[in-house]
């Protein structure tokens, strides 16, 4: 995951989609302008092989922007639209980094 933006990305979760819906928040690491954080493999793997995948951030201004990825689809959009804060708590991305789970 990169960082392709002319500001730092804040408060990135990342989201995987199943059956039309988003699920498995992840926090990541805030990210500088050009800045690439590795998506931890354990937590891409744990449930399906090829979900379709989002990231909702910030702007440092506050603006709020997602990226959704699947089926050979990119998009970028203004706002969190579908990616939106739901029921779901949000993992740290720290728990999918060792060996223990």
């Amino acid at each position: 995951m990169s960082n392709i933006g002319s500001g730092p990305a804040l408060d990135v979760v990342i989201l995987q989609r199943f059956d039309g819906s988003w699920q498995h928040p992840l926090r990541m690491p805030e990210m500088a302008v050009d800045a690439a954080n590795t998506v931890p493999r354990r937590w891409f793997e744990a449930w399906h092989d090829n979900p379709g995948l989002g990231a909702r951030y910030r702007s440092v201004t506050g603006e709020e922007y997602a990226t959704m990825t699947g089926d050979d689809r990119f998009e970028i959009v203004p706002g969190w639209g579908e990616l939106s804060p739901g029921v779901a708590p949000i993992e740290p991305h720290w728990r999918y980094r060792g060996t223990e789970r």
